[in-house]
């Protein structure tokens, strides 16, 4: 094999083993979500695990409290689910949960209060989803983020006009704010009783306000256990 032809196969082996290694470090990075994807496809696709593993209430009261955590990976049908994903996406864009200490803490301390509250609040005799455990996990990431380069959104056209003077702090600060803030707005339109999507139409059920709730209550437990971490990232700004 002549030296071309060895440096193009070395140059080859290098290029794949680097794709590889990026891959890798893509997985761990989303290993929470895409096992999460996973699991509740899974059970998505075998009714008889759905049945097995949903929320309900006459055997959680017979001490069958796994139900409250399993029932948060079952789902109604696949539109349920590909909502529910689609959340669980948007946060992890923000900031990924991490198979890490904090990570799985969030994960663990968020089922369990969001199953409480279903369990002790909730008035369904069934539950399915995991929207309520999403809703925490989306104000948690947005928290965490890092800044969007405003110039990466090709938004340059905000420092020409003078009658917008934002500067990328600013913008940022207004982002997150905006975004907590329809969070927020949210799941008080689910309290009020309001469907502003026709969501229940959608996935054959009512939602679960108790659920959404909590899994905004959920995010007091969680961060002390990341507080450090967002005071850091605001600090360094």
């Amino acid at each position: 094999m002549s030296d071309s032809k060895k440096h193009s196969a070395l140059q080859l082996k290098a290029q794949n083993a680097n794709t590889l290694s990026r891959f890798l470090s893509w997985v761990v990075t989303y290993s929470v979500e895409i096992l999460i994807a996973i699991v509740g496809t899974i059970i998505l696709l075998v009714p008889s695990l759905t049945e097995m593993f949903q929320f309900n209430r006459a055997l959680v009261e017979q001490k069958h409290y796994w139900l409250m955590i399993t029932g948060q990976f079952t789902h109604f049908n696949f539109t349920h689910w590909i909502l529910d994903f689609i959340a669980i996406i948007i946060a992890a864009v923000h900031s990924p949960i991490g198979f890490t200490k904090q990570g799985l803490i969030q994960v663990c301390v968020s089922l369990l209060i969001v199953g409480l509250g279903i369990w002790l609040f909730g008035d369904s005799d069934f539950y399915r989803g995991i929207s309520g455990v999403v809703y925490g996990w989306l104000l948690l990431s947005v928290l965490r983020a890092e800044d969007i380069h405003i110039e990466q959104l090709r938004l340059n056209l905000i420092y020409k006009v003078k009658v917008f003077k934002f500067t990328a702090r600013n913008f940022n600060l207004a982002y997150k704010i905006i975004f907590i803030s329809l969070i927020l707005l949210k799941v008080a339109s689910d309290v009020m009783g309001w469907d502003l999507f026709g969501i229940p139409g959608e996935i054959g059920a009512d939602v679960s306000v108790a659920a959404h709730v909590f899994g905004l209550l959920s995010v007091l437990f969680i961060l002390p256990f990341q507080w450090k971490l967002i005071v850091n990232k605001l600090q360094a700004k």
